[in-house]
C-alpha cells in the first residue's frame, strides 16, 4: 500500500511537470509578419490583381458539361433508386424530359 501510494504521488509530480514545462519554439521573431505578409500579397494578387483567363471559364464548367451524358445516367439512377424505395419522382422525371427534349432539339439542327 506504501508503495502504491508514493507510486502515485510521483506520477502526479510527473504530470505537473509535464504541464509546467513551455515548449521553446526555434523560430524566428518576424516569422509570423513574414507569414502575413505573404499570405496578403498572395490573396491581393489572386482575389483582386488578377484578369480572369480561360482556364477560369473551364474551372467554372460542371461536371455534366464536361460529360455528355452524364447527367442522365445518373437520373436514371436515382430515379430507379426511389421507384424501389417508395420515394418521389417527379423532379427526376422533369429533369429527364427536359434532357431528352434537348437531345431532339439537338439531333435535328445537326441533321
Amino acid at each position: 500500500m506504501n508503495l502504491s501510494n508514493s507510486l502515485l504521488v510521483w506520477q502526479q509530480e510527473k504530470q505537473l511537470d509535464l504541464l509546467s514545462k513551455k515548449t521553446k519554439i526555434d523560430m524566428p521573431w518576424y516569422q509570423p509578419y513574414s507569414v502575413i505578409g505573404s499570405v496578403t500579397v498572395f490573396l491581393i494578387y489572386f482575389c483582386l490583381l488578377r484578369e480572369e483567363n480561360d482556364m477560369d471559364g473551364e474551372l467554372t464548367k460542371t461536371l455534366y458539361e464536361r460529360m455528355k451524358g452524364l447527367e442522365k445516367v445518373q437520373l436514371l439512377q436515382s430515379y430507379q433508386f426511389n421507384k424501389e424505395h417508395g420515394k418521389s419522382v417527379v423532379e427526376i422525371e422533369k429533369r429527364l424530359k427536359e434532357i431528352e427534349e434537348q437531345e431532339r432539339q439537338q439531333a435535328t439542327s445537326v441533321a
